[in-house]
């Protein structure tokens, strides 16, 4: 889908996408300038490890993509069965998927992160505010992914698995923290 008929549909009065894709979309264009900044410092010099880290970048923002209709997908399923019965097996097993889609951009964000973090010694001070750019919009995509993942959460029958997804993103926001400290002035 083009950026324009996905931000409409995003504007539009339908429930998704909404900002489970929004956050994907972020987490890619976050994902995209830290490849960008990667790029541009390979151009000017060559350092051990700078074409897997472009490598990464490229497969996550790709993967950042395809989490924009999954995400969407997720929750349609979810709201074919919003005025069913709460506790049916496959409402649950919907909400379940719903809260690992957004996940899932919390965890590409922080891995693209943390790839961005090796590339500030190699900036120049002209390309650090693209880098920090970047930094800024996976935090964004981040908390979004967050918040999609406790809305889904609060619903979800299962305890355990409630529990063990939180203490997952719990683990997931402490590393995304220290990362977003080494990505700004």
């Amino acid at each position: 889908m083009k950026l324009e008929n996905f931000l409409k549909e995003l504007a539009s009065s339908k429930p998704s996408p909404g900002g489970g894709s929004a956050a994907a979309l972020t987490a890619a264009t976050g994902t995209a300038l830290l490849e960008m900044a990667a790029r541009i410092n390979l151009k000017r010099r060559a350092a051990p490890g700078a074409f897997s880290r472009i490598g990464a970048l490229s497969r996550l923002r790709k993967k950042a993509v395809r989490l924009i209709s999954r995400d969407a997908a997720a929750f349609k399923k979810v709201a074919g069965r919003l005025k069913g019965n709460k506790n049916d097996p496959r409402y649950q097993r919907a909400l379940l998927a719903a809260a690992k889609t957004p996940l899932e951009i919390c965890e590409l964000t922080l891995q693209a992160a943390e790839t961005g973090v090796h590339e500030i010694p190699r900036t120049s001070a002209w390309l650090l505010s693209d880098l920090m750019e970047g930094g800024v919009l996976l935090e964004a995509a981040f908390a979004g992914g967050r918040m999609n993942v406790e809305i889904n959460l609060r619903s979800l029958a299962d305890v355990g698995i409630r529990k063990a997804i939180q203490k997952k993103i719990d683990q997931l926001e402490k590393r995304m923290k220290t990362c977003q400290a080494k990505l700004k002035f």
